[in-house]
């Protein structure tokens, strides 16, 4: 049975963002995602898959390489 509380973790994004010397101001003016998806992100909580696909494709990757889930 899976757990309803899975985990996720934007630790790769944030990695590719600061190899990159890409702000996060760039990437909101980019996009057009909102603050409080930064700061969902920031705090590994779930955002929508439209602002992952927005994110993804501004980096000009696939949402895999920005995202994961975490087991335990």
């Amino acid at each position: 049975m899976m757990s309803k509380d899975i985990k996720i973790s934007y630790a790769k994004l944030r990695e590719i963002l600061t190899e990159r010397g890409i702000t996060w101001e760039e990437i909101r003016a980019a996009t057009g995602i909102s603050p409080t998806v930064h700061a969902k992100i920031n705090k590994n909580q779930y955002v929508s898959l439209k602002s992952m696909a927005l994110i993804a494709a501004y980096l000009k990757v696939q949402i895999g390489d920005v995202v994961e889930i975490k087991y335990d």
